[in-house]
């Protein structure tokens, strides 16, 4: 699988390298959101989210409409309730393609699928678990131009991980986890 995905992403760079020599244009963008919420009553409990995903990419066509390139995605959460907290981590790599809706190219969806994810889950005093499996992901947002190369945006996301396999400190096995987050987010693009 590791050298699947290595392969992949030496044609992604080999294409952005090769693209670049065709004038294409090569898209870098990067998109998170942190989010954290505490309530204190009879019992106390909060709850702290990170999402980020960076994209490297280039144009396949003139109009810089449609876009390929390769993503990493990190998730983080950690859930507490009465002192008993619940960790969950996740990386993800994998193929991407962004789509410019509009001729003004404010508008966009992209699409991921993450042919390799790892994920980490702990809860309480119980060991951590290692997970592996894959995931896919979609976003849709606007695009607002701060210069004539950079651009913020503001989206909206949806991820889902799939997980086949469990790996504790001493047994591997085959399971079927799932997470799966809807969240809005800030993004950054730039365009070389």
């Amino acid at each position: 699988m590791l050298r699947n995905v290595m392969v992949i992403l030496f044609v992604v760079v080999f294409g952005m390298i090769f693209m670049r020599g065709a004038n294409a244009t090569i898209v870098l963008d990067l998109n998170g959101l942190y989010f954290s919420d505490a309530l204190s009553g009879s019992s106390d409990q909060s709850n702290n989210r990170t999402f980020y995903q960076l994209f490297a990419g280039f144009s396949l066509d003139k109009k810089d409409q449609f876009q390929l390139g390769w993503s990493y995605t990190i998730h983080s959460t950690a859930d507490t309730v009465s002192s008993t907290e619940s960790t969950y981590s996740s990386t993800q790599m994998g193929p991407g393609f962004l789509w410019r809706i509009d001729k003004d190219r404010r508008w966009r969806l992209a699409a991921y699928y993450h042919l390799q994810t790892t994920g980490k889950f702990k809860s309480g005093s119980s060991s951590e678990e290692e997970w592996r499996g894959y995931s896919y992901s979609v976003d849709f947002g606007y695009q607002i131009p701060l210069t004539m190369n950079f651009e913020m945006a503001l989206r909206l996301n949806y991820s889902a991980a799939a997980y086949n396999e469990s790996f504790d400190t001493t047994t591997k096995t085959d399971v079927s986890y799932s997470r799966s987050f809807i969240y809005p987010s800030i993004g950054f693009t730039a365009e070389l």
